[in-house]
């Protein structure tokens, strides 16, 4: 028909369209990865991670030989028992704590742990420390890792990808000590760098793949389908920390408090990389874990919540002018 438009294929434009798209991809990937950017925002990561580690750490102190002694609750030889599992062959992961026997020895060890993680929130020789503090963390965990928690978790990720970027530039005696030695010291520590883009990154998307898995686990249980789960949790009396029950009369917030749980978990992964909607949705995550602990009582947890999803806190470097989240180029 002579009105009917006709279209017509090259096949020889194909190869050109897929160079362009791959070419898109790649610019995008290498710009996510490595871009240098600057390490302040790990500066400010440091800090929180390193008292809740200290928080996490000296909790043991009073109880250290309770707990890890000969006779204690959790011998050596109990955690190889469960450390087995299914498989029948006695073994455990590395700790430094199956070296030590005797309650003196364990003392002296279990504060100069607390002494490298003191540095890392200082930020002295972070470098070092960080592997320190990383060392020290895992060793309780690895020791102990039927009484770990969520809490755990997040903390172990937060300090492993902060060893990898220079976490002590800012907010540090490191900078101290680098300001003291002259403009060109400290030049060198505020320089944007790959590994505080990678180290950055890493945090990011693990934070939001972990949001990710909160919210679909929930998809699993009936609870959080009808809006029940909210107040199960609000009427444990044991672990919650602000009495809830008054809105036992308000069936449909408590049900809308259940809703927006999932939807906010589920729609974090997603939304976080928009910068318009950056800044709302970490304060609404602050108020909301806040929150959560008040329901549950596990404070540590959304704090170290809180703390990872600040990674993506858009931070202003005043030595390089540039912001150190930028958003990603989808192609």
């Amino acid at each position: 028909m002579n009105g009917t438009p006709t279209i017509k294929w090259d096949p020889a434009s194909m190869p050109d369209r897929d160079e362009a798209f791959f070419d898109r991809v790649s610019k995008g990937w290498n710009e996510f990865w490595f871009t240098p950017r600057s390490p302040k925002i790990l500066g400010m990561l440091r800090i929180p991670t390193g008292l809740l580690l200290m928080m996490a750490v000296a909790s043991f102190t009073p109880e250290l030989w309770q707990w890890f002694g000969a006779d204690g609750i959790l011998p050596a030889s109990t955690t190889a028992k469960i450390a087995a599992g299914d498989a029948g062959t006695v073994g455990t992961l590395p700790s430094y704590w199956f070296a030590f026997a005797t309650p003196s020895a364990m003392q002296v060890v279990h504060y100069a742990g607390l002494l490298i993680v003191a540095l890392f929130t200082l930020g002295w020789r972070t470098r070092w420390t960080s592997i320190g503090a990383l060392i020290v963390l895992l060793s309780y965990v690895h020791r102990a890792p039927m009484i770990t928690s969520q809490f755990e978790s997040v903390l172990t990720y937060l300090v492993a990808y902060l060893c990898l970027g220079p976490a002590g530039a800012y907010y540090s005696l490191d900078r101290w000590l680098a300001k003291s030695r002259g403009t060109e010291a400290l030049a060198a520590c505020s320089r944007p760098t790959v590994a505080a883009s990678i180290s950055l990154r890493l945090i990011q998307l693990h934070t939001a793949a972990l949001y990710a898995v909160i919210g679909l686990t929930k998809l699993a249980g009936a609870p959080w389908w009808n809006g029940e789960a909210s107040w199960w949790l609000i009427a444990q009396t044991e672990s919650r920390l602000v009495d809830w029950t008054s809105l036992r009369d308000w069936v449909y917030l408590v049900n809308a408090w259940t809703h927006a749980w999932v939807v906010y978990e589920l729609a974090f992964p997603l939304a976080i990389w928009r910068t318009p909607l950056r800044v709302p949705f970490l304060g609404v995550g602050i108020m909301w874990w806040l929150l959560m602990a008040s329901v549950t009582g596990l404070v540590a947890y959304a704090l170290a919540m809180i703390v990872a999803s600040l990674a993506f806190a858009p931070v202003r470097s005043p030595d390089s002018g540039e912001v150190s989240l930028a958003p990603i180029r989808v192609p």
